[in-house]
């Protein structure tokens, strides 16, 4: 009885948090599509070439004042745009050519104030993202705590998931199906969620413990060109791509105030993370290579948590987006038959 009423008031405790972010996450996995629909200049057909791109990041940062730019994300949802993160949670869109689509700030657009909605509640990193976190813990045990006691009932199955009146009984059993039905990919999200929004503590647990001396051994040997000319976007390009054939480009980030260096962030093929967890940084001084980092050797523990990136935010293909989906409603439906028990059982 008391496994009953722990798992009732947590569930009604969290209950707001995971409707809101279950139903702001589906919207959020098709982002790509929404951008598509929107931007006419993203349904370009893309061009992955090191000259263009090259000249696409000097007209960006001659787009802007002096250290303005902090970070592109190139082929934003590999997509024919790329997203600039500029000062002061001001954001831009251009094409592939460097051409200036739009500006906004911070939550001005439809997507960023849902990531916004999703992430954050809206409150911001102290409290919202806390709301967030914690929801995502709590869910956790809540659904071992459901599996545990679903399972004496578990012939029940059979009638469905799908209530068919609004009898507390039936829609008890509506709610302890779909749950069972939705256990393992719903612990995948809550999972993956807690650790994007608790990295560090996340490493502290999951990765540290387990890899020892091996933390370094993704550094890799440094090439030995130097001078002016090397330290010129192509040919930065040109240097990182040649170092990893076949990777596809996916940020570049611009010298400031704090770093004198130009870093670039690539997808290699075998990369399981599809952020660009492989790096290069270049000073833009001498055009000396300052570091060089392989995603493909991190040790396994890292990896896997990186993993939690397109695991949770449904970069994986389509077939993944619309399983992310199904199961997002399943989790609106979950938790409201839930409350709606509750509130029959009240009455």
């Amino acid at each position: 009885m008391k496994i009953k009423l722990l798992h009732r008031w947590t569930g009604l405790l969290i209950s707001v948090a995971i409707i809101i972010m279950s139903f702001s996450g589906v919207l959020l996995v098709w982002k790509k599509e929404f951008l598509w629909l929107t931007i006419p200049q993203a349904r370009d057909v893309v061009v992955r070439d090191n000259t263009l791109i090259a000249e696409t990041l000097n007209t960006i940062d001659q787009s802007y004042a002096e250290n303005e730019v902090r970070f592109v994300q190139l082929y934003s949802e590999r997509l024919a745009i790329h997203k600039v993160f500029l000062k002061n949670k001001h954001y831009a869109w251009h094409d592939q050519n460097g051409v200036k689509i739009q500006q906004w700030t911070n939550n001005e657009r439809w997507e960023d104030w849902l990531l916004d909605l999703h992430h954050r509640f809206l409150l911001g990193n102290t409290i919202g993202l806390n709301i967030a976190g914690f929801s995502g813990l709590l869910m956790i045990p809540l659904i071992f705590v459901g599996i545990f006691i679903w399972w004496p009932r578990r012939r029940t199955f059979k009638l469905g998931v799908w209530p068919k009146n609004l009898q507390r009984g039936v829609l008890q059993r509506s709610h302890g199906n779909i749950g069972a039905a939705s256990a393992l990919l719903v612990l995948l999200i809550a999972i993956t969620g807690v650790i994007l929004v608790y990295p560090t503590e996340s490493r502290q647990v999951l990765v540290e413990p387990f890899t020892g001396t091996d933390r370094l051994q993704h550094e890799q040997q440094l090439d030995s060109i130097r001078g002016i000319d090397s330290r010129d976007w192509l040919q930065v390009l040109n240097r990182v791509t040649a170092l990893y054939p076949g990777s596809e480009l996916r940020w570049a980030s611009f010298p400031s105030k704090d770093s004198n260096s130009k870093s670039i962030g690539l997808q290699q093929q075998a990369d399981w993370n599809t952020s660009g967890q492989t790096s290069i940084s270049i000073d833009n001084a001498s055009g000396e290579m300052l570091s060089n980092s392989n995603a493909l050797l991190r040790p396994t523990a890292v990896r896997l948590t990186d993993f939690s990136y397109p695991l949770h935010t449904g970069k994986l293909g389509l077939w993944y987006r619309i399983l992310l989906s199904i199961f997002g409603v399943a989790m609106m439906l979950l938790t409201s038959l839930g409350v709606l028990s509750y509130l029959r059982r009240t009455r």
